[in-house]
Protein backbone atom coordinates (compact mmCIF):
# COMPACT_ATOMS: atom_id res chain seq x y z
CA UNK A 1 0.00 0.00 0.00
CA UNK A 2 1.45 3.38 -0.99
CA UNK A 3 0.74 6.84 0.33
CA UNK A 4 0.07 9.52 -2.24
CA UNK A 5 1.29 12.95 -1.12
CA UNK A 6 0.45 15.98 -3.27
CA UNK A 7 1.99 19.45 -3.01
CA UNK A 8 -0.95 21.87 -2.76
CA UNK A 9 0.73 24.91 -4.31
CA UNK A 10 1.47 22.94 -7.53
CA UNK A 11 -2.26 22.46 -8.18
CA UNK A 12 -4.17 24.83 -10.46
CA UNK A 13 -6.61 25.32 -7.58
CA UNK A 14 -4.61 24.86 -4.34
CA UNK A 15 -7.80 24.30 -2.34
CA UNK A 16 -9.09 21.54 -4.61
CA UNK A 17 -8.61 17.90 -3.64
CA UNK A 18 -8.83 16.08 -6.97
CA UNK A 19 -7.74 12.66 -5.69
CA UNK A 20 -9.71 11.10 -2.84
CA UNK A 21 -7.61 9.68 -0.01
CA UNK A 22 -4.43 11.55 -0.98
CA UNK A 23 -2.53 13.72 1.52
CA UNK A 24 -2.37 17.40 0.52
CA UNK A 25 0.49 19.41 1.97
CA UNK A 26 2.39 22.69 1.58
CA UNK A 27 5.59 20.98 2.77
CA UNK A 28 6.51 17.96 0.69
CA UNK A 29 9.93 17.64 2.38
CA UNK A 30 8.45 16.46 5.64
CA UNK A 31 6.75 13.52 3.92
CA UNK A 32 9.84 12.72 1.85
CA UNK A 33 11.99 12.72 5.00
CA UNK A 34 9.41 10.78 6.97
CA UNK A 35 9.59 7.97 4.40
CA UNK A 36 13.39 8.11 3.93
CA UNK A 37 14.26 8.16 7.64
CA UNK A 38 11.51 5.93 9.08
CA UNK A 39 10.68 3.44 6.30
CA UNK A 40 13.91 3.28 4.27
CA UNK A 41 16.03 3.73 7.41
CA UNK A 42 14.27 0.89 9.23
CA UNK A 43 14.52 -1.35 6.18
CA UNK A 44 18.24 -0.58 5.71
CA UNK A 45 18.92 -1.22 9.42
CA UNK A 46 17.15 -4.58 9.10
CA UNK A 47 19.20 -5.52 6.03
CA UNK A 48 22.64 -4.66 7.41
CA UNK A 49 21.89 -6.16 10.81
CA UNK A 50 20.50 -9.24 9.07
CA UNK A 51 23.85 -9.60 7.29
CA UNK A 52 25.68 -9.39 10.65
CA UNK A 53 23.46 -12.23 11.92
CA UNK A 54 24.19 -14.37 8.86
CA UNK A 55 20.75 -14.14 7.23
CA UNK A 56 20.25 -14.14 3.47
CA UNK A 57 16.64 -12.93 3.18
CA UNK A 58 14.62 -10.10 4.73
CA UNK A 59 11.96 -12.69 5.64
CA UNK A 60 14.48 -14.36 8.00
CA UNK A 61 15.17 -11.00 9.66
CA UNK A 62 11.48 -10.20 10.16
CA UNK A 63 10.74 -13.65 11.56
CA UNK A 64 13.25 -12.98 14.37
CA UNK A 65 11.04 -11.26 16.97
CA UNK A 66 14.04 -9.90 18.91
CA UNK A 67 15.30 -8.15 15.79
CA UNK A 68 11.81 -6.85 14.99
CA UNK A 69 11.74 -5.14 18.42
CA UNK A 70 15.06 -3.44 17.61
CA UNK A 71 13.89 -2.45 14.10
CA UNK A 72 10.88 -0.80 15.69
CA UNK A 73 13.19 1.04 18.11
CA UNK A 74 15.32 2.49 15.28
CA UNK A 75 12.18 3.57 13.42
CA UNK A 76 10.86 5.28 16.54
CA UNK A 77 14.16 7.15 17.00
CA UNK A 78 13.72 8.52 13.47
CA UNK A 79 10.01 9.16 14.13
CA UNK A 80 10.84 11.17 17.24
CA UNK A 81 13.10 13.40 15.15
CA UNK A 82 10.40 13.85 12.48
CA UNK A 83 7.85 14.73 15.20
CA UNK A 84 10.14 17.41 16.68
CA UNK A 85 11.29 18.76 13.32
CA UNK A 86 7.95 18.94 11.50
CA UNK A 87 5.34 19.04 14.29
CA UNK A 88 3.88 15.63 13.51
CA UNK A 89 1.86 14.08 16.33
CA UNK A 90 3.97 11.29 17.84
CA UNK A 91 0.87 9.05 18.17
CA UNK A 92 0.30 9.38 14.41
CA UNK A 93 3.93 8.42 13.72
CA UNK A 94 3.73 5.44 16.11
CA UNK A 95 0.75 4.16 14.09
CA UNK A 96 2.75 4.75 10.91
CA UNK A 97 5.67 2.69 12.33
CA UNK A 98 3.33 -0.17 13.31
CA UNK A 99 1.75 -0.13 9.85
CA UNK A 100 5.17 -0.25 8.14
CA UNK A 101 6.49 -3.04 10.42
CA UNK A 102 3.37 -5.13 9.66
CA UNK A 103 3.92 -4.53 5.95
CA UNK A 104 7.55 -5.67 6.28
CA UNK A 105 6.42 -8.81 8.12
CA UNK A 106 3.74 -9.75 5.57
CA UNK A 107 4.76 -12.85 3.64
CA UNK A 108 5.36 -12.06 -0.01
CA UNK A 109 8.02 -12.36 -2.67
CA UNK A 110 11.37 -13.35 -1.15
CA UNK A 111 13.47 -10.21 -0.73
CA UNK A 112 17.22 -10.71 -0.48
CA UNK A 113 19.47 -8.79 1.93
CA UNK A 114 21.92 -8.38 -0.97
CA UNK A 115 19.29 -6.24 -2.76
CA UNK A 116 18.23 -4.16 0.26
CA UNK A 117 21.81 -3.57 1.43
CA UNK A 118 23.54 -3.02 -1.91
CA UNK A 119 25.63 0.13 -2.42
CA UNK A 120 26.56 0.63 1.26
CA UNK A 121 28.73 3.69 0.55
CA UNK A 122 25.71 5.61 -0.75
CA UNK A 123 23.54 4.39 2.14
CA UNK A 124 26.01 5.66 4.75
CA UNK A 125 26.49 9.17 3.35
CA UNK A 126 25.72 12.19 5.54
CA UNK A 127 22.23 13.02 4.21
CA UNK A 128 21.05 9.43 3.84
CA UNK A 129 18.63 7.18 5.72
CA UNK A 130 20.79 6.26 8.76
CA UNK A 131 23.45 8.96 9.13
CA UNK A 132 21.06 11.84 8.35
CA UNK A 133 18.62 11.18 11.21
CA UNK A 134 21.45 10.11 13.53
CA UNK A 135 23.27 13.45 13.17
CA UNK A 136 20.03 15.44 13.46
CA UNK A 137 19.02 13.52 16.62
CA UNK A 138 22.45 14.25 18.11
CA UNK A 139 22.05 17.98 17.36
CA UNK A 140 18.71 17.98 19.20
CA UNK A 141 19.78 15.74 22.11
CA UNK A 142 17.37 13.03 20.98
CA UNK A 143 18.03 9.30 21.46
CA UNK A 144 19.98 7.76 18.56
CA UNK A 145 21.54 4.56 19.99
CA UNK A 146 19.92 2.22 17.46
CA UNK A 147 20.76 4.54 14.55
CA UNK A 148 24.40 4.49 15.71
CA UNK A 149 24.27 0.69 15.82
CA UNK A 150 22.85 0.64 12.29
CA UNK A 151 25.66 2.84 10.95
CA UNK A 152 28.23 0.52 12.53
CA UNK A 153 26.60 -2.51 10.88
CA UNK A 154 26.97 -0.96 7.39
CA UNK A 155 30.77 -1.07 7.82
CA UNK A 156 30.54 -4.86 8.31
CA UNK A 157 28.81 -5.41 4.98
CA UNK A 158 31.25 -7.59 3.02
CA UNK A 159 29.72 -9.06 -0.12
CA UNK A 160 32.17 -9.83 -2.98
CA UNK A 161 29.49 -9.27 -5.67
CA UNK A 162 28.83 -5.72 -4.39
CA UNK A 163 31.39 -3.25 -5.76
CA UNK A 164 30.74 -0.58 -3.09
CA UNK A 165 30.99 -3.20 -0.36
CA UNK A 166 34.43 -4.23 -1.59
CA UNK A 167 35.53 -0.58 -1.89
CA UNK A 168 34.37 0.03 1.70
CA UNK A 169 36.16 -3.06 3.05
CA UNK A 170 39.30 -2.10 1.11
CA UNK A 171 39.26 1.37 2.69
CA UNK A 172 38.86 -0.12 6.19
CA UNK A 173 41.78 -2.49 5.53
CA UNK A 174 44.02 0.31 4.31
CA UNK A 175 43.12 3.17 6.67
CA UNK A 176 41.41 1.54 9.67
CA UNK A 177 37.80 1.69 10.82
CA UNK A 178 38.13 5.05 12.66
CA UNK A 179 39.31 6.84 9.52
CA UNK A 180 36.77 5.03 7.28
CA UNK A 181 33.79 5.98 9.47
CA UNK A 182 34.63 9.69 9.32
CA UNK A 183 35.59 9.52 5.61
CA UNK A 184 32.26 8.03 4.50
CA UNK A 185 29.82 9.55 7.02
CA UNK A 186 31.39 12.95 7.61
CA UNK A 187 31.14 12.35 11.39
CA UNK A 188 34.17 13.88 13.14
CA UNK A 189 36.69 11.44 14.66
CA UNK A 190 36.73 13.29 18.00
CA UNK A 191 32.93 13.26 18.42
CA UNK A 192 30.87 11.21 20.85
CA UNK A 193 28.90 9.72 17.98
CA UNK A 194 32.08 8.49 16.27
CA UNK A 195 33.28 6.83 19.49
CA UNK A 196 29.93 5.02 19.88
CA UNK A 197 29.94 3.86 16.23
CA UNK A 198 33.38 2.29 16.77
CA UNK A 199 32.23 0.61 20.03
CA UNK A 200 29.23 -0.85 18.19
CA UNK A 201 31.41 -1.92 15.26
CA UNK A 202 33.65 -3.93 17.65
CA UNK A 203 30.62 -5.51 19.37
CA UNK A 204 28.92 -6.38 16.06
CA UNK A 205 32.20 -7.71 14.59
CA UNK A 206 32.20 -10.34 17.34
CA UNK A 207 28.58 -11.27 16.50
CA UNK A 208 29.43 -11.50 12.79
CA UNK A 209 32.36 -13.87 13.49
CA UNK A 210 29.95 -16.18 15.38
CA UNK A 211 27.38 -15.99 12.54
CA UNK A 212 30.05 -16.70 9.89
CA UNK A 213 31.33 -19.71 11.83
CA UNK A 214 27.80 -21.09 12.25
CA UNK A 215 27.04 -20.71 8.53
CA UNK A 216 30.23 -22.69 7.69
CA UNK A 217 29.05 -25.55 9.90
CA UNK A 218 25.65 -25.82 8.23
Amino acid sequence: EHELVIEKNKLTDPESKPIKGAVYTENLDKYIERKLFIVNGGHAWAGYMGHVYGYKTMQEVFSNENLVILIKEVMLEAANLIAVKYNFEMAELEDYVDFVINRFKTPGITDYISRVSRNPIRKVSADERLVGPCIQCEERNLKNDRLIEGIASVFLYDVPEDQQSMELQGHIKEFGIEESVSFYTGIAVDSDMHKKIIENYIKLSAQKIISDEMSKEV
